[in-house]
């Protein structure tokens, strides 16, 4: 399945790189065409589902150290636990997810956060759990979505983090970045095995 989603991907972003599809949706600008696709077929995703999806893209993922297909796959899935998050607010509440992409203290942030209901501090712990779900799991929801981000993210040797209150959740994923050698090639100064993962408590 997860590959099959991925060929759609591929297969989208190459239609939007030699400008055979015109939709009529969103274009943006990464610096990664599989991501670009897939954030044109999710904001589609949140119109039809009259959710507020705003993404500001204020820094390149070209130089990002993550595999295509697991970042397509981490931004993948932790949007569609915010949009998920969001389809449960109350009729009378606007449903806002908002993605941001920028660079600080030399390594890539991905954060996202969703005004959804706030996350318990039972289910603080277990979040990051193999088929753990807020969902209704008589729907049939399996709940690994935020486990493949987390497993993902210390596979690319990546640090990730949330925190929540009344108001917003927010997840936010940090990467370290390929650095460009003089001859124009990708050259990584930190060779550091170390995984990072917390998991903050609301203050």
């Amino acid at each position: 399945h997860d590959t099959e989603s991925i060929d759609k991907i591929r297969s989208y972003a190459l239609k939007l790189t030699s400008n055979e599809y015109q939709g009529g949706l969103h274009f943006y600008d990464t610096g990664n065409k599989y991501l670009d696709g897939l954030l044109a077929i999710k904001r589609n995703m949140a119109s039809n589902n009259n959710i507020h999806f705003d993404v500001d893209v204020e820094a390149t993922l070209r130089n990002i150290q993550v595999d295509d297909v697991d970042l397509t796959t981490i931004v993948g899935n932790i949007v569609d636990n915010a949009f998920d998050a969001v389809d449960m607010n109350s009729p009378d509440k606007k449903k806002i997810v908002a993605l941001s992409f920028y660079e600080e203290d030399d390594k890539i942030h991905i954060a996202i956060s969703n005004n959804g209901s706030e996350i318990t501090e039972q289910h603080k712990k277990c979040i990051f759990e193999y088929k753990y779900s807020t969902k209704n799991k008589a729907a049939g929801d399996r709940g690994y979505g935020l486990f493949i981000v987390k497993e993902l993210t210390e596979k690319n040797k990546g640090e990730i983090s949330f925190h929540g209150n009344d108001v917003e959740t927010e997840f936010l994923l940090s990467f370290k970045k390929f650095t460009k050698s003089k001859d124009g090639g990708k050259s990584n100064k930190d060779k550091s095995n170390g995984v990072y993962i917390q998991q903050e408590e609301v203050l």
